[in-house]
């Protein structure tokens, strides 16, 4: 099972500086926040994979954010970024494109979102994954979206039916962690560990208060083929001992003898 780093933690350090960082850690895989790529042309993207690659990792998808619910002026934004994510994810040589339907404290949830919401976010999926039918669009599993309740998402799913839709799955707020995870297992190509959606994140992955060694074992359990990411996205924070931490808790799990799951 491949452990990725989200570039996000390193928010204010280039990508040429972040590698050396993320191959001292240990991670396989790199999710790149779209934001350190946004000024790379196409010879410094090939630059960023054969750096990437020299450091023995590669890169499992671009993290940039979309808002297909709020104002025509972000949905067009949206539909801009997508472009430049599915431009540069085949020169990364990447496999997902991590999705939303909104982002951001202002985004709409499924429980405010109006018929017009849900039918202007389907659409615009289906022209997103269809774009590119050879990458995977992960939609993660986040409050303030569409995708923030079990049902919602499946409703998300079902309504756009593409192959390539995919999720990242992220524990939802107040659901059950195995049993969603077990639910969505057909759709997830990533699983995302972040101690910031947890009640007392400052204490580390391990101790936030999310029981992700039990949803570890569990992915080992039902031989979980997809990859998991680590996420620590508060700003202006040095994350990199915190990360040290988790990403070794993780090998530990990982090359113990899982408990199983159901």
């Amino acid at each position: 099972m491949k452990i990725g780093l989200c570039t996000l933690a390193y928010r204010n350090l280039d990508l040429h500086d972040l590698i050396p960082a993320a191959k001292e850690l240990g991670f396989d895989e790199l999710e790149i926040w779209h934001q350190h790529l946004t000024d790379k042309s196409d010879r410094e993207l090939i630059e960023l994979r054969e750096q990437i690659a020299n450091a023995g990792m590669t890169v499992s998808g671009i993290a940039p954010y979309f808002w297909l619910t709020q104002n025509e002026a972000l949905l067009a934004e949206s539909m801009r970024i997508a472009d430049d994510c599915i431009h540069k994810a085949h020169r990364l040589g990447a496999r997902m494109i991590r999705t939303f339907t909104d982002a951001g404290p202002t985004g709409i949830g499924s429980a405010k979102a109006t018929p017009t919401h849900w039918q202007t976010a389907i659409e615009s999926l289906k022209t997103i994954t269809a774009k590119a039918p050879n990458l995977l669009f992960a939609v993660e599993t986040h409050a303030n979206t569409l995708a923030d309740t079990p049902a919602s998402c499946q409703r998300l799913l079902d309504a756009v039916d593409a192959d390539n839709l995919k999720i990242t799955y992220q524990a939802f707020d107040g659901g059950d962690l195995i049993a969603d995870f077990i639910h969505f297992e057909p759709y997830v190509c990533q699983v995302h560990f972040n101690p910031h959606i947890a009640p007392t994140p400052e204490k580390g992955l391990a101790h936030c208060g999310i029981d992700y060694e039990s949803l570890l074992h569990c992915l080992i359990g039902r031989g979980y083929q997809g990859s998991i990411a680590i996420e620590f996205c508060t700003k202006d924070i040095d994350h990199h001992e915190a990360l040290a931490r988790g990403i070794h808790w993780c090998r530990d799990i990982i090359s113990s003898p899982p408990s199983g799951c159901p």
